[in-house]
């Protein structure tokens, strides 16, 4: 195969946008490499509004240069824009003057129908708004969102990735976090089986349950969007409220029931020591199965004090600007200083790195390989007259890789010696279930 003239790498809203441009200002031969399939990462999780509605020229020009393509796109390919509008609110009558501008900008460049609404004008197009501490609003009546969901599912590309990512994928791991997983699914499995059967008692006493039933599976096509591992939690939760309803109505009776049936102020389900033996059957195994199913992973699920103390210290040690390398992205940080900006110093906090996600990035590495990558990238910012970086291991960090079926133990065990061993990192903190290391510049 020959080699083309152009190669873009991610098949993403950039990506695809690049190559499009590419393409329309007569580059030959473009190709797109996508590792798995167009908009597989965080553009496929986008939810797809599109307006111009900010305060700063460089986002407004952005936006509507953006929009001049979604114009083209909806004229010459047929996409599907609803344009029911977007309102950006303002709590502050001094930031109005911010939109003033804005919408002077946007009128410059071609967006004719921007707006700025004060309060009144607020509660006018949002009746049910609450604006007793709204000061205004910046609304483009032209704004809106894309609405492909439909076509996506028609054309049936996620149903593969969706089964991967939350049926097979799942199930893989440490022995304890399958049987946790599998539990979780007996789990659901037990209630929908409640609820099922619910549904069909309620129906044949002729209740007029259609809009619950309804309800209750019309979240059940999302399953086909190619949305990624965590679908089926957000499926589970959607259903929840009305496969809960429907459970319940099996082991409870409905008002006409217990007035039609039994002693007074007896429920009828209650009547017999059978009937009160299956609900307590029932609520027991249930309570039982929802404890192994929210605490069988609390090894990874909780951070222990000595983890909390240690990234204190972390935070107390480090200078802004350094480098924070940890084993995978699970601990308690980054809940301060997490700005960082190439271009303005007093945006530049700390850049955070994770060994799993850079070997994910690169599997043909061995251990050494990734410790020579962990000191060149500390000792690299180091260089650029910025503060050296850390290294942070904890216990949740292990239990988290082991569980799941990542980094094994005896990976992370020899990555420490290796670091241990190079002499270019000296421990500076170390608590039963927490250490960090410091990069030695010098080195």
């Amino acid at each position: 195969m020959a080699a083309p003239s152009v190669a873009v790498i991610g098949g993403g809203a950039i990506g695809l946008s690049t190559a499009l441009h590419l393409a329309e200002l007569g580059a030959d031969d473009v190709v797109v490499l996508e590792r798995s399939h167009v908009a597989a990462e965080s553009s496929g999780l986008s939810v797809g509004i599109i307006e111009t509605q900010y305060v700063e020229p460089l986002d407004i020009e952005l936006r509507v240069r953006s929009m001049e393509l979604f114009r083209r796109l909806e004229r010459d390919r047929g996409l599907h824009v609803v344009r029911n509008g977007y309102l950006r609110l303002v709590h502050s009558a001094d930031r109005l003057p911010a939109f003033e501008a804005s919408m002077e900008l946007q009128r410059e460049l071609g967006v004719a129908d921007a707006c700025v609404l004060d309060a009144a004008g607020v509660q006018e197009l949002v009746p049910d708004l609450r604006c007793d501490d709204v000061a205004g609003g910046l609304w483009g009546p032209s704004d809106g969102y894309i609405d492909g969901h439909l076509e996506k599912i028609a054309e049936g590309s996620g149903l593969g990735q969706s089964t991967a990512a939350n049926v097979t994928q799942r199930l893989a791991g440490s022995d304890q976090h399958v049987v946790v997983v599998r539990e979780r699914v007996m789990l659901s499995g037990w209630v929908w089986l409640l609820a099922l059967l619910g549904g069909i008692y309620r129906f044949r006493t002729r209740h007029a349950d259609h809009a619950a039933a309804v309800l209750a599976v019309a979240p059940i096509p999302l399953f086909l969007l190619p949305y990624g591992g965590e679908v089926l939690l957000r499926l589970y939760f959607f259903m929840l409220p009305f496969v809960a309803f429907f459970a319940a109505a099996l082991l409870v009776p409905s008002e006409a029931e217990q007035a039609g049936g039994g002693t007074r102020g007896r429920p009828a389900i209650l009547r017999t020591v059978r009937d009160t033996v299956v609900f307590g059957l029932a609520g027991s195994l249930l309570l039982a199965a929802s404890f192994v199913a929210r605490y069988g992973n609390e090894r990874m699920d909780a951070y222990s004090p000595a983890e909390t103390a240690a990234v204190h210290e972390l935070y107390r040690i480090a200078p802004l600007g350094s480098y924070l390398l940890a084993e995978t992205n699970y601990l308690p940080w980054k809940y301060q200083d997490y700005e960082w900006s190439k271009t303005d110093p007093t945006r530049r906090r700390h850049k955070y790195l994770s060994l799993a996600n850079e070997w994910s990035a690169q599997p043909n590495k061995s251990t050494g390989d990734m410790v020579k990558w962990a000191a060149q990238s500390l000792r690299a910012n180091a260089t650029l007259r910025r503060p050296a970086g850390f290294v942070i291991l904890t216990a949740s960090q292990r239990a988290h890789e082991e569980i799941l079926g990542g980094l094994a133990p005896s990976t992370l065990d020899e990555f420490e010696m290796l670091l241990m061993r190079s002499g270019k990192f000296e421990l500076v903190y170390s608590n039963r279930d927490a250490k960090i290391y410091v990069r030695n510049p010098g080195k």
